[in-house]
């Protein structure tokens, strides 16, 4: 079947699974399915100066005369190619762009720094989404306002304001202007300086019209104050999506603490619609009070995003009903992401606070400084089913038992962690559904064997869509007590092909510590771990040949034991430095290697 003849809708989702192309200096996107495919669905067109513009524009008026509808497949415009004809060419953007759903108009482009007078934006009736950078003078903001509304079916603005020494910052008379200015408006992105509210516009908050349709608010303000929050609550009482992205807080505000404090007391309902909510903050001592509104109102969160960069000792802790010391306390939310990145975090405070998310199913943790045991996690989160993890270290308590109860998280991503080999069994006893593993930047470290020098890691009741290993580390420990460590460059790896999950085999820390699984009867594939002259910094992944793979299983089942007879452990290969060139890879073979043995996988991605 030809592209042509499908459905839009199935094309449009066919897209979205493409990769995303380079970064333009200007693009136009065209969609349709009345065209041949090479003509249409994601054909972007460069538009690098002024001239390219104007051409594109007269062969489409050229070709709307032999092909009916021609100027419909513009539907999507993003300019970012600096022009001087700016009458001429708004002039020829109207006429042959008449359909457009989607205009982006990014920094420093002449649409920015003229009036948006000179564009008539009546034109555009069914521009939906529009982003626009604006430079705020008394000309161009009134303007904009202006333009904003002649265009009837916009839903969705996404703004950057930056104000020139004439102009005051973003105020609460300029949102109120924008807001009416868009009726139909559902989702708004403001990054802009904003001023305080003040006294004269608390005392009309209650008489504002709410904006019943805004659905989605995301702002990005260096104030602090908190007033802005209780505005928003008044504004759009059908909230579903509040980002709030807030600058470091200055040592010589208050935020008006007492004062929002007293105004939402004042206040019976808010946020009763709200299910997502992202608080990005530097170093803030209000973050507490902000999720302590929130859980005032029972807002039904599902989706959190709690982000602290500040350089406290650590985030702000409140104080459930049931006197523990939690982080938030939300009983609906299903996703959380949470990062620590220039603070600590207790560990017991987050445990309990994720334990009381009894619905949680998704969650991401970014905590560099943080250590936590992997069994201890997924005991708090009894359902959740997809774990991403950015932490110093990931650990298996010695002392678990081994009638642990099964898991269902089907979902693994690591970066940036230390794991050891016994990771690996646990996670493949206790999650048996586990469909996909992801490691970015992950060191593995164990104790190799003895009589083969292969470190273990073995998933044998793990059947995964996915495996991704990217700029993994694999390391080698003088024993379990001796955490002095060498590194290895060589890594098997073989399917068992072992589809019965429901084997009696029992997960025991001693076993997966001390021996392999048994022998599978297929030879694995071997790989070499090397840098790369072209790119010294970063390190290569290749696959031995035949030859090579046979010569390295008959190293280390013979001349590995006689090595190891007449060296240490470690031996002398402790400080070798990485190889450039993968011609050297018998080098390496001293080293050792880390075995993996998994049930069954279908795309194996190594890098």
């Amino acid at each position: 079947m030809l592209a042509t003849q499908l459905p839009f809708e199935i094309l449009f989702h066919i897209a979205s699974f493409l990769p995303p192309k380079e970064k333009r200096i200007g693009s136009v996107v065209c969609r349709t399915w009345s065209q041949p495919f090479e003509e249409s669905l994601w054909n972007p067109i460069d538009i690098k100066g002024n001239w390219q513009l104007w051409a594109l524009c007269e062969k489409m008026s050229g070709s709307a005369e032999s092909n009916r509808g021609y100027r419909q497949l513009i539907q999507e415009l993003t300019l970012s190619a600096y022009s001087v004809s700016v009458a001429g060419i708004c002039r020829l953007m109207e006429q042959r762009f008449p359909s457009i759903k989607s205009f982006c108009v990014e920094k420093d482009i002449w649409l920015c720094r003229y009036p948006p007078s000179v564009t008539d934006w009546r034109h555009w009736k069914s521009l939906k989404q529009l982003s626009f950078h604006i430079y705020g003078d008394k000309t161009t903001v009134p303007a904009f306002f202006s333009a904003l509304s002649c265009l009837p079916a916009l839903t969705q603005l996404k703004l950057t304001y930056d104000s020139f020494k004439d102009r005051e910052p973003f105020c609460m008379d300029d949102l109120e202007t924008l807001l009416t200015s868009t009726p139909h408006l559902k989702t708004l992105l403001l990054t802009a300086k904003m001023r305080d509210i003040s006294q004269e516009d608390i005392a009309r908050l209650r008489d504002l019209k709410p904006s019943n349709q805004l659905m989605c608010v995301s702002f990005e303000i260096p104030s602090w104050d908190l007033r802005w929050l209780y505005y928003w609550a008044i504004k759009a009482p059908n909230l579903s999506s509040l980002d709030w992205k807030l600058m470091k807080y200055p040592s010589d505000k208050k935020g008006h603490l007492d004062e929002a404090t007293s105004l939402f007391g004042s206040l019976k309902n808010a946020f009763q619609k709200t299910e997502c909510f992202k608080l990005n903050i530097l170093d803030s001592p209000f973050s507490s009070h902000i999720l302590d509104w929130l859980r005032h109102y029972d807002t039904p969160l599902k989706y959190l995003e709690y982000s602290t960069d500040g350089e406290a000792d650590e985030p702000a802790i409140i104080t459930d009903g049931k006197s523990e010391r939690v982080l938030f306390s939300f009983g609906c939310l299903e996703s959380i992401i949470l990062r620590f990145i220039n603070s600590s975090i207790e560990l017991p405070v987050l445990l309990t606070t994720l334990g009381q998310c009894t619905l949680l199913v998704d969650l991401n943790l970014i905590a560099p400084e943080l250590a936590i045991d992997i069994d201890s996690l997924l005991d708090s989160c009894r359902f959740l089913k997809k774990l991403q993890l950015d932490i110093k270290y990931l650990s298996v308590n010695p002392k678990i038992s081994p009638n642990t109860i099964m898991h269902g998280l089907r979902f693994v991503e690591l970066q940036n962690t230390s794991i050891s080999s016994s990771f690996f069994g646990y996670l493949s006893e206790r999650c048996r559904i586990l469909r996909r593993l992801c490691l970015i930047r992950v060191a593995i470290q164990g104790t190799r064997q003895k009589s083969s020098g292969g470190l273990p890691i073995d998933m044998p009741f793990t059947h995964l869509d996915t495996l991704l290993m990217r700029s993994v580390e694999l390391y080698a420990l003088k024993s379990p007590s001796n955490f002095d460590r060498a590194r290895m460059n060589l890594l098997s790896f073989i399917q068992l092909k072992d589809n019965d999950s429901t084997s009696n085999y029992r997960w025991q820390q001693t076993q997966l510590r001390d021996c392999c699984a048994p022998p599978p009867t297929r030879s694995p594939d071997w790989y070499h771990w090397y840098l790369s002259e072209e790119t010294p910094s970063r390190p290569v992944f290749w696959k031995l040949n035949k030859s090579e793979a046979r010569y390295t299983e008959g190293y280390f089942r013979s001349e590995w034991r006689m090595f190891m007879s007449v060296t240490s452990l470690l031996g002398g290969v402790r400080f070798w430095t990485p190889n450039v060139s993968k011609a050297y890879w018998k080098e390496d073979l001293l080293r050792g290697y880390a075995a993996i043995q998994i049930g069954s996988v279908e795309h194996f991605i190594i890098e």
